[in-house]
C-alpha cells in the first residue's frame, strides 16, 4: 500500500545512478542514510517523506543529470522542493545539469555547492541570513559553489555572499552578469574565479588570454579591482591586506593620475603648436628642378 511507510532505517549508503527511474517511492524513509547518489536518471522530484527523514544524518547528495524542477506550492512556480536548512551534518550538494529556476536554501555547514547547468538567475535566497545586527556575523563554511551555466542577471546578491569568508573558488562562467559586488574582494580565502562568457563592462583588464585562445581572470587582480569599487561589509573575516585600498585613497591616487595626464595633454599641445607655428613663418624652398 502506498500509505504504509517503507522504513529502511539501517541503510547508510543509497547509490542508484545511472539508471532509467523516474521516481522514488512517496513512503520510502531512511533514517540512517548519510550518502545519496541518483545522478543520471530522469527523476523529476524526490518525496519530502524521503528528504525529512535523514535530516540528521544525510551529509552528501548527488543528484546531477535529471529532470529536476521547481515544485509548485500553493501555486508558486518558484518554491524549492526541499529545505535543506534542516539537514545539519550535510556538506555536499550536487543538483547541475536540471531544470531549477531557484537557488535552494541550504544550511550554513554545506562546503561544496554545485548547481551548473539549470537556468537560475538569482543566489538571493542561498541562506536564511538574519535580519537582526547579528547578520554581521553570520558566516557560512562554502568552499566551493558552480553556478556557471545559468541565467544570473546583472549581478551577484551582495548579502548572499558576505557570509562566504571561507569561499576558496567560484564559477560564474556563461551567464548574463555585467557586474560584480565589491564584497568578492574581501572574501579572504578566495582564489580562483571563472567568469568567462559573460557581458562584463568594467573589469576586462583583469581578463586574460591563455596561448590556448581561451581567457583566464586573473583572481588577485580582479579582487583588487573590485576593492576599489566599494568598503567591506561589516563584521570580522574580510581580507584587510596591504592592496586593500579604500575608495577615498583611490580618490586621491586618480587625481593625481589625472593631473598627470593633463601636464602631457598641455606639453603635446605646445609642441603641436611650435610645429605649426615654425611651418608658417620658417623658411620655405621650391625646388623645381
Amino acid at each position: 500500500s502506498s500509505h504504509t511507510i517503507l522504513d529502511l532505517p539501517s541503510l547508510l549508503s543509497f547509490n542508484a545512478g545511472q539508471n532509467k527511474i523516474t521516481s522514488i517511492p512517496s513512503n520510502l524513509q531512511m533514517s540512517s542514510l548519510i550518502h545519496l547518489t541518483l545522478n543520471h536518471n530522469s527523476i523529476t522530484s524526490l518525496p519530502t517523506t524521503l528528504m525529512d527523514s535523514c535530516q540528521n544524518t544525510l551529509k552528501t547528495i548527488h543528484l546531477s543529470n535529471n529532470r529536476m524542477h521547481n515544485s509548485n506550492i500553493n501555486n508558486n512556480h518558484n518554491s524549492f522542493p526541499w529545505d535543506f536548512t534542516q539537514h545539519m551534518q550535510l556538506h555536499t550538494i550536487d543538483l547541475s545539469h536540471n531544470k531549477f529556476t531557484k537557488i535552494p536554501t541550504i544550511s550554513k555547514h554545506v562546503v561544496q555547492l554545485t548547481l551548473s547547468y539549470n537556468t537560475i538567475s538569482s543566489i538571493q535566497g542561498l541562506y536564511n541570513i538574519p535580519s537582526s545586527s547579528s547578520s554581521s556575523f553570520f558566516r557560512s563554511d562554502l568552499k566551493g559553489l558552480q553556478l556557471d551555466h545559468n541565467r544570473l542577471e546583472q549581478t551577484l546578491h551582495s548579502q548572499t555572499l558576505e557570509p562566504m569568508t571561507q569561499l576558496t573558488f567560484l564559477r560564474i562562467e556563461s551567464n548574463n552578469l555585467d557586474n560584480l559586488p565589491p564584497v568578492l574582494g574581501y572574501l579572504p580565502q578566495l582564489r580562483s574565479i571563472t567568469l568567462t562568457a559573460n557581458p562584463l563592462r568594467v573589469i576586462r583588464y583583469a581578463i586574460k588570454t591563455k596561448s590556448n585562445g581561451q581567457a583566464d581572470c586573473d583572481t588577485d587582480a580582479l579582487k583588487k579591482t573590485l576593492r576599489f569599487k566599494g568598503q567591506p561589509p561589516n563584521g570580522p573575516g574580510y581580507s584587510s591586506d596591504s592592496t586593500n585600498y579604500p575608495p577615498d585613497s583611490y580618490n586621491s591616487n586618480q587625481h593625481d593620475h589625472n593631473m598627470i595626464m593633463d601636464e602631457h595633454s598641455k606639453r603635446q599641445k605646445s609642441e603641436a603648436t611650435n610645429i605649426v607655428k615654425n611651418a608658417i613663418i620658417g623658411s620655405r624652398t621650391l625646388n623645381m628642378s
